[in-house]
C-alpha cells in the first residue's frame, strides 16, 4: 500500500468516528476532539471537520471562545496551550475565523511574555511557575502565525531556539522543557519520555520535533531570518544523527511533517538524510496501519498489541495523517485539496 492510499483509509476511519452531531463515540473527554477538525479539513473532509468543530464549540468552549475544560478533566492532558492551538488551526481551516481569532486571544494569554514559552495549565499560568515545553511553543507559534500575531510567533520561536542553545552539543539526546520559577528559566533535565529524546534508545517520540521544525521553517520563509532556518536544521539533525531505531516508530509521524517543511524552506541544501529518514518512517508507519484504517501508538506503551484508549487512537491517527499528507504533497502525490 502506498502513502496516499494509507491516508485515504485513515481519513475514512477518522471521519467515521463522529456522528451527525460531531460527537466522537459519545465521548465526554475534551482531549478526544482537539485535533480532528484540523486533520479532517486538511484531508478535504470538510463536513466531518465542521461537525466536530461545532461539537467542540458547544461543549468545550466558553463564552469568549476560550477553551473551557470540563471539571475533573484538567489532569488528562497538561498541554492546554497545545490543545488550544490545534482547535484554533482547525477553526481556520474550516473558515470559522470568528472562532479562530477568539481562540488566538486565549492562546496569547497562555504565552509567557518573558520567555516566549507556553504555560502547561491554568494553575501554572496563575502561579507564574512550572514547565514550558518546546513542542507546545511550536504548535502555539504556528497558530499565532496563522492568525497574524507575528511578534508572538517569533517570541515562541526564540523560546525553542533557547531550549536548543542551552543543550547544544549534548551527545546523549535532546531535552524539550524549561522549568520556570521566580523569573528564572532553567533546562529541565529529567529523562522522561515527554521531556527527552534519547539518541541511543529505540522507538523514541521524534514526532515532538514536528511543530518546532514547522514553526522555524515557516518563520524563515516569512521573515528571511536565517537563525530560524539554522535552528530548524539543528533540531532535525539531533534526531537524524541518532540510530535508525530511535525514530523508526509510529511516533515518527510529525517529524516527517517537519522534515518536509524544512526541505521546502531550504531547497538548495542537501536533503538526502532527511528524505531517507522520512521514507523509512513512512514505510514503517504505513505498515503499522490497522485493518480498519486507524493507527495505534507503539512507543510509550507496555504492549502495543493491547487495546488502547480512544484518545490515544484518535490522537495517534491524527498525528500520523498530518505527517503522511505532507509527505505525499512534498512528492506531488495528490490526496486532497491542499489547505
Amino acid at each position: 500500500m502506498n502513502a496516499a492510499e494509507s491516508v485515504r483509509r485513515g481519513l475514512d476511519w477518522l471521519a467515521g468516528q463522529s456522528d451527525a452531531r460531531g460527537s466522537i463515540q459519545n465521548s465526554p473527554e475534551a482531549v478526544v476532539y482537539y485535533k480532528s477538525p484540523a486533520i479532517l479539513a486538511l484531508g478535504g473532509r470538510m463536513e466531518a471537520a465542521d461537525r466536530c468543530l461545532r461539537w467542540i464549540e458547544g461543549h468545550f468552549l466558553g463564552p469568549r471562545g476560550e477553551l473551557a475544560i470540563p471539571a475533573g478533566q484538567e489532569q488528562q492532558n497538561p498541554f492546554n496551550g497545545y490543545d488550544r492551538a490545534w482547535v484554533c488551526w482547525g477553526a481556520l481551516l474550516c473558515g470559522r475565523y470568528d472562532l479562530a481569532f477568539r481562540l488566538a486571544e486565549d492562546i496569547r494569554a497562555f504565552q509567557d511574555p518573558a520567555t516566549g514559552g507556553v504555560w502547561d495549565s491554568q494553575a501554572a499560568r496563575s502561579a507564574g511557575q512550572g514547565r514550558q515545553h518546546a513542542m507546545s511553543a511550536g504548535i502555539v507559534g504556528l497558530a499565532l502565525l496563522a492568525t497574524r500575531h507575528l511578534a508572538e510567533a517569533e517570541r515562541a520561536a526564540r523560546f525553542v531556539l533557547r531550549v536548543l542553545e542551552l543543550q547544544r552539543g549534548n551527545p546523549d539526546g535532546l531535552f524539550f522543557s524549561l522549568d520556570v520559577a521566580a523569573g528564572e528559566a532553567r533546562l529541565k533535565t529529567e529523562k522522561t519520555p515527554i521531556n527527552f529524546l534519547d539518541r541511543k534508545g529505540l522507538k523514541q517520540r521524534p514526532g515532538r520535533l514536528g511543530p518546532i521544525l514547522v514553526l522555524l521553517a515557516r518563520l524563515y520563509r516569512a521573515t528571511g531570518d536565517r537563525s530560524y532556518l539554522e535552528g530548524a536544521r539543528a533540531y532535525a539533525q539531533a534526531m537524524l544523527a541518532a540510530g535508525e531505531g530511535a525514530y523508526l516508530c509510529v511516533e515518527g509521524h510529525k517529524f516527517v511533517w517537519g522534515l518536509t517543511e524544512v526541505a521546502a524552506a531550504d531547497p538548495g541544501a542537501d536533503r538526502s538524510a532527511g528524505a531517507a529518514a522520512a521514507d523509512r518512517i513512512v514505510a514503517y508507519v504505513v505498515g503499522r496501519q490497522q485493518a480498519d484504517g486507524q493507527w495505534h501508538a507503539d512507543s510509550g506503551v507496555a504492549d502495543p498489541a493491547q487495546a488502547q484508549p480512544l484518545f490515544w487512537r484518535i490522537d495517534t491517527t491524527c498525528n500520523v495523517l498530518v505527517g503522511l499528507m505532507h509527505y505525499c504533497w512534498a512528492r506531488n502525490e495528490a490526496i486532497a485539496p491542499r489547505a
